[in-house]
Parts: structure tokens; C-alpha cells; sequence
């Protein structure tokens, strides 16, 4: 039975957008759901073929995929928002079309990190896939929702998840069974998914960029326990979003989870 909510995808025919449909529609086909696909312009009738060429590349990446479209009007960020108001995941290229050609992460993608309720991907071309999963973990709420859903991810796709915590302070027996106990809770919930905990004593930004490396996903909080209250993203997921080498998952806890 297919799941209500879609993953909503922001297209604009950039090799950045395609790398987001590539990556969402088999995501869609795993979870059982809908694919959106949402091209956002500034008047109606500007469509130029830019959906149609989106369905196909979802259709080659995922040829069962549930897979529809849609047309709205207003800038991409607003419109992406009111889309993905309670989407699966809502999931962007790094950059759009109008980005500038150096900049790592495009303002319509910061702003979805920043503003969505639920899980935003951005996503990068993979240059070879590892089946391996990161998660960053601290003590956060968002940390502990985040783990939920790269557990779930993991499992889905019978993956390695590697729980990672990284401190600059001495790594500490407490540390080391706070994680233990992290991933014997996560590897109960994902039978599939062999997960491993990993503590390293390092800038966490630092830490989560260089396992992206070898990763297919790294899943991050939108603020740790360390971020001030009413930030609306923190240093470690915006330096992660910004200079991951793969795709990445920005979870924020809703309310009613």
C-alpha cells in the first residue's frame, strides 16, 4: 500500500536537480512512496519541458516508481516549502540552476535545511556506492530522531550504518557506553542493518565531512546539544551540508515525534 506522504523533489533542470531524482526515486520505491516532482516559476505558462525530462530520469533510475508531477508558481524556496509541509523527505540538489558556478551550497537548499519541518536530502553525485550509512549522534533530541531514521534507512537497505560521535574533549568510558548502548538500541529496530559505533576525538563538522567519503548517506540533526536555542540550523549540519562529498540528510525533530 503506498504511503500518503510523497518525497517532494525541486526540479529545474540543472545536473544538480537530477542528482536529487536520482537519488529520491529509488528512495520512493524502497519506503513505498509517492515521488513528487515540483518545478517552481515566477508565472504560469514558463514550463518549458523541464518535467518531463524530470519523469524520465526518475522513470531510468526507478522504473515502478509513483511518480507525478506539478507545476507551481513563486520562487523555489517558498513554493518547495509549502510542498513539503509533510513530505517523506523533501530533496533538492546541492545548487539550482542559478547558482553561482562556486559556491558549494545553493540558497534555496540552505533555506530548506533551515526552514522544513521535516527530513531535507541534498543531494550530490556518488562516485561509487558503498552501502554504508553515517549518522552523527550527541545528546541532542534531533541527534536521537535522526539516529530513528538512519536506522530505518539502514534497514531498508540492508546497509552498514556507522553511529558516530565526535568530541575535542578526552573520550571518556561514559562516552564509550552511551554509544554502545545507541547502537545495540538502533541494531534491535534494524535487524537488517549492521551498525557499528564509532567515537573519535575531533571536530564533529570534521569528522562527519571525512566519513562522507565513503559513505552513501550521512544523516546529521539540524542542531546539537551544543547549538543555541532558537538557532534554526547548526555550525556542524550547515559545515556538513556545505562540504559533504555525498548526500545529506537534515533531520529535525516535529512536534509530534
Amino acid at each position: 500500500m503506498t504511503e500518503a506522504r510523497p518525497i517532494v523533489v525541486g526540479v529545474d533542470g540543472s545536473p544538480e536537480s537530477r542528482y536529487a531524482i536520482a537519488w529520491a526515486a529509488p528512495e520512493a520505491v524502497r519506503g513505498g512512496y509517492r515521488l513528487r516532482l515540483v518545478h517552481a516559476v515566477s508565472a504560469r505558462g514558463q514550463e518549458d519541458g523541464v518535467l518531463a525530462a524530470a519523469k524520465e530520469v526518475a522513470c531510468a533510475a526507478a522504473p515502478t516508481v509513483d511518480v507525478e508531477t506539478a507545476l507551481v508558481t513563486g520562487g523555489p524556496a517558498s513554493a518547495l516549502l509549502a510542498e513539503g509541509q509533510d513530505a517523506a523527505y523533501l530533496v533538492v540538489g546541492a545548487r539550482g540552476e542559478t547558482g553561482f558556478a562556486g559556491l558549494l551550497l545553493g540558497s534555496v537548499a540552505l533555506q530548506l535545511a533551515q526552514y522544513a519541518p521535516g527530513p531535507v536530502v541534498v543531494a550530490r553525485p556518488l562516485e561509487k556506492r558503498t552501502g554504508r550509512l553515517v549518522v552523527g549522534v550527541d545528546a541532542s533530541d534531533e541527534a536521537a530522531t535522526a539516529l530513528r531514521l538512519a536506522g530505518a534507512e539502514a534497514d531498508q537497505r540492508g546497509a552498514d550504518l556507522v553511529v558516530l560521535h565526535a568530541t575535542r574533549d578526552p573520550i571518556s568510558p561514559r562516552v564509550r557506553a552511551a554509544i554502545d548502548a545507541a547502537v545495540a538500541r538502533v541494531q534491535a529496530l534494524a535487524p537488517d542493518a549492521h551498525v557499528e559505533g564509532r567515537v573519535v576525538q575531533t571536530h564533529p563538522a570534521e569528522a562527519l565531512i571525512e566519513a562522507s567519503g565513503d559513505a552513501d548517506l550521512v544523516v546529521v540533526g539540524s542542531r546539537g546539544v551544543g547549538g543555541f536555542r532558537g538557532m534554526l540550523l547548526g555550525s556542524v549540519a550547515a559545515a556538513v551540508l556545505h562540504h559533504a562529498r555525498s548526500p545529506v540528510a537534515v533531520i529535525r525533530r516535529r512536534p509530534e515525534s
